[in-house]
């Protein structure tokens, strides 16, 4: 197998890439709310898009590993504690949390 080859990502990887890529949009909103344009926030953004390929990378590495073990990424999820998230001023929770698979997450939304 290629390093170049598609996989189709199964549930754990599918639901690991979501979770991360929400996290990912949520400081992109702060950088794009706390810093003029700039070249430091440009660099900001950059290295942003960086880790999330990376991540994809390392998200693409476990799922192989995983079905070299022969499992099949379909295996029930852990249950995860609540966390508490400090928001930005000028930005609110909407509605009421709700659980995705293994984490609670609740919209976030800046104020106009």
């Amino acid at each position: 197998m290629s390093r170049f080859d598609f996989i189709a990502w199964d549930g754990l990887s599918e639901h690991a890439s979501r979770q991360i890529k929400s996290y990912a949009k949520m400081l992109e909103a702060c950088i794009d709310h706390h810093l003029e344009p700039s070249r430091e926030r440009s660099l900001a953004m950059t290295a942003l898009e960086e880790c999330f390929m990376w991540v994809g990378k390392g998200i693409r590495h476990d799922q192989l590993e995983r079905q070299k073990k022969g499992d099949d990424g379909t295996l029930p999820l852990p249950e995860a504690e609540p966390i508490s998230i400090h928001l930005p001023k000028g930005w609110e929770a909407v509605g009421l949390p709700r659980r995705i698979g293994a984490i609670m997450a609740v919209e976030v939304i800046e104020k106009r």
